[in-house]
């Protein structure tokens, strides 16, 4: 949904990732599945036949990588992450959450990378846009 708003503002055709199969949780092919449902424009996943290791490696090379201690694991995921989300579920518990509030928050705090021929050439850096925080709610939290 994010991608879908900043392709709209700048005028794209298509998001690139850097999923790959076999990643936990999220991109297990069953979760791109699910994933694939609320995605409105093309998504490019060059990187999808990866490894961890590989990807890790690439993104060195092409000056990507910012590692910081605890940033190799996602905070998001759940303990227990399920890696084949039922879309019917995923639907349910998102009609719990601010969607809408969370998607906002997160295009205010896009950073825009700029390669060419593997190389970084531009960078806009982030800058957040009003107020830097979001606040959840308790039913939010709950989901």
């Amino acid at each position: 949904r994010v991608a879908g708003r900043l392709l709209a503002r700048e005028g794209a055709l298509a998001v690139v990732t850097g999923e790959n199969l076999g990643q936990v949780a999220s991109q297990t092919l069953a979760n791109l599945g699910v994933i694939a449902d609320a995605v409105t424009v093309p998504v490019l996943r060059p990187l999808i036949t990866y490894d961890k290791e590989d990807t890790i490696t690439l993104a060195r090379r092409i000056g990507t990588f910012e590692a910081k201690p605890g940033d190799l694991a996602c905070r998001a995921v759940p303990k227990m992450p399920a890696t084949a989300a039922v879309l019917g579920d995923v639907r349910m518990h998102e009609q719990k959450m601010q969607i809408e509030e969370l998607v906002e928050h997160a295009v205010t705090r896009t950073r825009f990378v700029t390669a060419l021929d593997g190389r970084i050439v531009g960078d806009t850096g982030f800058e957040p846009a009003g107020n830097d925080s979001f606040q959840m709610t308790d039913d939010t939290q709950k989901t």
